[in-house]
């Protein structure tokens, strides 16, 4: 008979799961929480324990292993849109497979046996000790190889913004852009570049419509809001801007109620909004200079 100590096979899973979360995290580029990845770790060290359970080794099977990485993901990065989740899952299912078979080669390198791995490589007879050292090289192995991939050009970083206008409030991924100065002229307020695509539901019904490409590239665009809304007009403005190729353009912007950055708020920010695409499938949709 197999004796199972739940509170190791809980801790051990719980320790695994965090650090596969972390790397998956990493390796995305994407922001994340910490608190999540622990909560999603949590609910992985859980299922484990269930699987231990007498007459529950169904949940063992591979479609009840793969609906718990699912569910994983899902507490740990949120679901966004399909895009973001699926990159979320399938980086997960990856660092699960290279995790996993970095801790068979390590165990069967140090004199283990093949027949010594269970369903759940918790409760085989892995030592401890070989098991967290395995995971351990992993994922140094994975931070130090795919470290680059986790980074954007320039070697930027990602970060979360928050946007609320009235009850309305989005988040959207940003790269913090040290290149990017922009800024009003006339409050000297720093301004964040974002996709006009990606913030077009914090808009007003009434205006939602004509928030497209085409209107925040035309000259008259405030003349266009300021007929459909005059009070609301009051909160664009045009903000000069110089780009490579363009020696003086200008960008429509809008004052929201509130910008936060990493967690922070970020007084008098305006957003320009960028009537063309700002990355190209790299996970952000919006540039933002260096905050405090």
């Amino acid at each position: 008979m197999k004796v199972v100590y739940v509170d190791t096979v809980f801790f051990m899973n719980f320790a695994v799961n965090f650090l596969m979360l972390l790397a998956a995290a990493k390796f995305s580029g994407l922001p994340y929480r910490k608190r999540r990845l622990l909560l999603s770790a949590v609910a992985g060290g859980l299922y484990s324990v269930l699987v231990c359970v007498p007459g529950l080794e169904i949940l063992s099977s591979a479609l009840f292993k793969l609906i718990a990485a699912a569910l994983m993901v899902l507490v740990g990065f949120g679901f966004g849109s399909f895009r973001r989740y699926l990159k979320y899952m399938l980086l997960f299912l990856l660092v699960s497979v290279v995790f996993g078979g970095g801790v068979f080669a390590v165990y069967i390198a140090s004199g283990g046996k093949v027949q010594d791995f269970g369903d759940n490589i918790m409760y085989s007879r892995i030592s401890p000790h070989v098991l967290i050292i395995s995971v351990l090289i992993c994922y140094g192995l994975v931070a130090i190889f795919f470290a680059g991939i986790g980074r954007h050009g320039g070697g930027g970083e990602v970060t979360e913004i928050e946007i609320s206008y009235g009850s309305k409030k989005i988040t959207l991924t940003a790269l913090v852009d040290t290149g990017n100065t922009l800024y009003d002229p006339i409050s000297r307020a720093s301004v964040l570049i974002v996709e006009v695509d990606a913030v077009r539901e914090l808009f007003p019904t009434s205006i939602q419509g004509i928030m497209d490409r085409h209107l925040v590239s035309d000259p008259q665009a405030l003349l266009i809001i300021s007929e459909i809304d005059r009070d609301l007009a009051r909160r664009f403005r045009l903000v000069p801007y110089r780009a490579v190729g363009i020696d003086s353009g200008l960008l429509l912007s809008f004052k929201p109620d509130m910008i936060k950055v990493r967690g922070r708020e970020q007084n008098g920010m305006l957003i320009a909004l960028s009537p063309s695409n700002i990355s190209e499938g790299a996970g952000y949709c919006a540039l933002v200079g260096p905050v405090n």
